[in-house]
C-alpha cells in the first residue's frame, strides 16, 4: 500500500516538464491511439460471412418483395379468375385465411454428445449420470444458407362471394373447387351469394 502512495505522489512531478507543450502532445497522442482502436483501424478480421449465423437474418433476406402478402394475394387471385370461369358463377370475389408465413428450412450440421457415467462411492451408494450436449450449425453455400425446402404458408379457410352463390348447384360446384385447389376440407369453405343480385 505504501508504494501505491508513492508512486502516486511521484506521477504528479512527471507531468510537471520544463516545456509545457509536452502535456498536449500526451493528450494528443492518447486522442489518436483512442480513435485508431475505436475505427477499427488495427482490426485484422475478414469481412467474410461467419459460419454459424443468426437463422433470423437469413430468415429475411428469404423471403420476396412483398413476402407473404403478396403470395396470398396472387393465391387470391387465381381462385377468383378461375372460379368465374364456372358456368352459373358470374362475379367472384375470394378472401383466403392463411397461416404465419413462409417456412424456410435450411440446412445443419448437426452434432449430438451423450455420456452415460455410474459413480460409486466409499459407503456403497451409486450415482448415474447421463449427459447429452446438441450442437447445430448452419450450412454455408457461397456465404448464404443452404436452403433445403421453402413451404408455402398453409390456406386455413376460403370465403367465396359469387353472384351466382345462391344458386345450390353454382354454391357446390364452387365449393368442390376451392376444397380441390386450395387442398383444404368442406367445412373450410364458405359460399355467400353476392349482394344485388
Amino acid at each position: 500500500m505504501d508504494k501505491l502512495l508513492k508512486m502516486l505522489r511521484n506521477s504528479k512531478n512527471m507531468f510537471k516538464t520544463k516545456n509545457p507543450n509536452t502535456l498536449i502532445y500526451i493528450v494528443v497522442l492518447f486522442a489518436a491511439g483512442i480513435f485508431l482502436l475505436t475505427s477499427g483501424w488495427f482490426n485484422t478480421k475478414s469481412e467474410e460471412p461467419p459460419a454459424e449465423s443468426n437463422s433470423e437474418e437469413f430468415l429475411e433476406q428469404g423471403v420476396p418483395e412483398g413476402g407473404d402478402a403478396s403470395y396470398e394475394t396472387a393465391l387470391e387471385t387465381r381462385l377468383k379468375n378461375i372460379l368465374e370461369q364456372a358456368e352459373g358463377a358470374g362475379k367472384v370475389e375470394v378472401m383466403l385465411k392463411i397461416s404465419l408465413g413462409r417456412e424456410i428450412i435450411v440446412g445443419s450440421n448437426n452434432e449430438t454428445d451423450i455420456s452415460d457415467t455410474k459413480e460409486t462411492d466409499k459407503e456403497g451408494g451409486t450415482r448415474e449420470v447421463h449427459t447429452e450436449s446438441k450442437n447445430s450449425q448452419t450450412i454455408i453455400n457461397d456465404g448464404k444458407p443452404l436452403i433445403l425446402k421453402e413451404v408455402e404458408p398453409k390456406v386455413e379457410g376460403v370465403v367465396i362471394i359469387a353472384q351466382g352463390g345462391g344458386n345450390a348447384q353454382v354454391a357446390a360446384d364452387l365449393s368442390r373447387a376451392a376444397q380441390i385447389v386450395l387442398g383444404i376440407e368442406a367445412h373450410k369453405v364458405h359460399i355467400l351469394k353476392m349482394k344485388g343480385e
